[in-house]
Formats: structure tokens, sequence, C-alpha cells
């Protein structure tokens, strides 16, 4: 099986089988601040003062790093393989910035499990140990399942896989 791959740059280390035939980018839209991430992403400085007007939120109280960075970068996913309906990622961003929120938090938790309000798209969990399957291969940078985010949360006090 043969993946794509977006022109200069190096896609993922380890491409499984679910990203044939997809554009994967291994490097993702970065910066220190959401200013000079958003206008990494491509957003002007008249475009960068409308989104944070519109939605102060981004800068208040989304985080850089576990969330704006990695939807952008989902964004773009979606736009490298024609999946946005045409739609760049300045175009979504200006038309719907909340869109820029992935958030994971506790609905209820007990000895028996933990029930979990996920964001849009992040899928819920990957296979592991099923004949022929693979863990998912990040389609983008920052990607995350639910499950990578309970492990994250459990791991180390052991309620993970009991």
């Amino acid at each position: 099986a043969t993946r794509a791959t977006v022109d200069g740059d190096p896609g993922v280390s380890n491409p499984g089988d679910d990203s044939q035939h997809l554009l994967v980018r291994g490097e993702g839209i970065q910066g220190e601040d959401v200013h000079t991430t958003f206008a990494n992403a491509g957003l002007t400085p008249e475009q960068i003062k409308f989104v944070l007007s519109e939605h102060p939120l981004i800068e208040t109280a989304y985080s850089l790093r576990n969330e704006i960075q990695p939807r952008l970068n989902y964004m773009r996913f979606l736009v490298d393989n024609d999946r946005l309906g045409g739609e760049t990622v300045v175009e979504c961003v200006l038309r719907q910035p909340q869109s820029l929120e992935r958030n994971f938090s506790l609905v209820h938790e007990c000895e028996q499990y933990s029930a979990v309000n996920k964001p849009w798209c992040v899928r819920l969990d990957t296979p592991r140990g099923w004949p022929g399957k693979t863990r998912f291969t990040e389609k983008y940078p920052g990607d995350l399942s639910v499950e990578d985010w309970l492990e994250r949360k459990y791991v180390g006090n052991n309620k993970w896989d009991q």
C-alpha cells in the first residue's frame, strides 16, 4: 500500500493502511501565540482581529497547543484531501471560529466507567489487537482520539484497562 504526502513534507513516521491514498502531513501549523499561529495559517492581521473580536474565547480560554493548533491542522488536512467543500482554512476559521475548540471533559466518573463529552470530529477509539488491524495513523499533527485522552488521564493511576 502506498501513502500520499504533501510535497516537501515528510509525512508521518509510521503510516498505517488507514492513511492509504490520503495526503498526510508530518509538520503542522505552529506559532508562539494565537496571533503568530493564525498568521502562519494564512490569516491577515485584519482577519485575526476580526476573529478574536467575534470570538474572544479563542485567546482567553482555548489551549493553543491542545486545541487551536490541532484544529487548524485538522482543517488543513480536510483541505488537502478535498473534504471541506472547496473552503480554505482561512474561510472556515472566519465563518466558524468556535470550531477551533477541542475540549474534552468528564460528564460522569465512577468505579465502573467514565462518560466523556468529546469534541466534534474526534474518533472514539482505535483498533488494538484485532487481527489485521493496527493503531490509527495520525492524519495531522495533534490528532487525538478519546481513547488517547482517556489513556493520558488514567495511565499511572491504575484505572486504565481494568
